[in-house]
């Protein structure tokens, strides 16, 4: 229900009846985890692994926390501790494909979320994160299927939208682009960056006012446009921000 204070006070007391509850260590992890409140997280997940060395969740929990941090050689390894314990945790190997992207291990990360995808094939952010990876390796029409997929199976993940209209915008397919990103900003109108590849896309389409309105909305939402690009739109549209 989202209400993690709540749920802290109900493992608090949980722990004061049963010290050695592993569960409600894990449990109080990830309520502390939700909040940001890393340090208390982590110590809860320490705790419950000691009581419970096998205990699958609480690596996996432990895994996330470190990767919040920017830790992600020490996320990789509690996951692959989490996997080893329980070779169909889902959640780990969609966790642990995300690290790998994030250290620029495509190949890997693919490996990750094909399992995710054979445990759980209606798993649209399996298919969404391989997407990306697909396009990170320059494998566009890879990207284009597991997009087209993640939308089926989810068509309000604003976030797949966005992202297949990257592919398009690469292909210089502006039209199909400017359609994905409207669909993702319909969805959600926070995404800045949706904002800002929108503008890319209408300077090449030459809507230099539309392109104006999203670089300012994409400043709004705390992004900074490259020095370049709005000096590309500027001499494009004859007019400055």
């Amino acid at each position: 229900m989202g209400q993690h204070g709540a749920a802290i006070k109900d493992y608090d007391k949980a722990v004061d009846l049963k010290p050695g509850d592993a569960k409600a260590y894990n449990g109080r992890g990830s309520a502390y985890s939700a909040l940001g409140r890393y340090d208390e997280a982590m110590r809860n997940y320490d705790q419950a692994i000691k009581l419970k060395p096998d205990f699958a969740d609480a690596y996996s929990g432990r895994g996330s926390v470190h990767a919040a941090q920017g830790q992600v050689d020490a996320a990789i390894k509690d996951y692959d501790k989490a996997i080893a314990l329980d070779p169909y945790f889902e959640e780990a190997y969609l966790n642990r494909g995300r690290a790998h992207d994030s250290k620029g291990q495509y190949d890997a990360a693919i490996k990750d979320y094909d399992k995710v995808i054979a445990l759980l094939p209606d798993c649209a952010e399996a298919y969404n994160n391989r997407g990306g990876a697909h396009h990170a390796k320059g494998q566009v029409d890879a990207a284009i299927k597991d997009y087209d997929k993640a939308i089926a199976l989810k068509p309000d993940l604003a976030e797949a939208h966005s992202n297949r209209g990257n592919v398009h915008q690469g292909k210089g397919q502006y039209d199909a682009a400017i359609k994905d990103y409207d669909r993702a900003i319909a969805l959600d109108p926070d995404l800045a960056a949706a904002y800002y590849n929108r503008a890319m896309a209408r300077l090449q389409t030459r809507v230099y006012d539309q392109a104006w309105a999203d670089v300012r909305r994409f400043r709004n939402l705390g992004g900074t446009p490259s020095p370049s690009f709005v000096e590309e739109l500027t001499t494009g549209s004859g007019q400055s921000e």
